[in-house]
């Protein structure tokens, strides 16, 4: 049902969106591919810290300063979650 081009396809179209400063737009295509991102490699995954820094960008553009800092609590909760590689677990650090 979800598949990676879905993804890409989603997250092409925000970014151009926020290029165009079509904001709202934007923001509705993050969130799209977020929940995609989600679906196809979980909720702690770069992906989608990935993607929450880009609404991040979108939040300060928009003013919106309360919700950028609670999406930057929530990247750094994802980076901090360990996450298994090859059968062992490794902690990202934010890097």
């Amino acid at each position: 049902m979800f598949d990676r081009q879905k993804l890409i396809d989603a997250t092409s179209s925000a970014d151009n969106a926020m290029d165009k400063g079509d904001l709202d737009r934007a923001e509705t295509l993050y969130t799209k591919a977020i929940i995609i991102a989600e679906k196809l490699y979980g909720k702690n995954c770069v992906s989608v810290a990935s993607l929450l820094m880009s609404l991040v960008r979108l939040y300060t553009k928009k003013g919106d300063n309360g919700q950028a800092t609670y999406l930057k609590t929530k990247i750094q909760e994802i980076l901090a979650t360990p996450v298994e590689i090859s059968g062992q677990f490794r902690k990202f650090q934010g890097q």
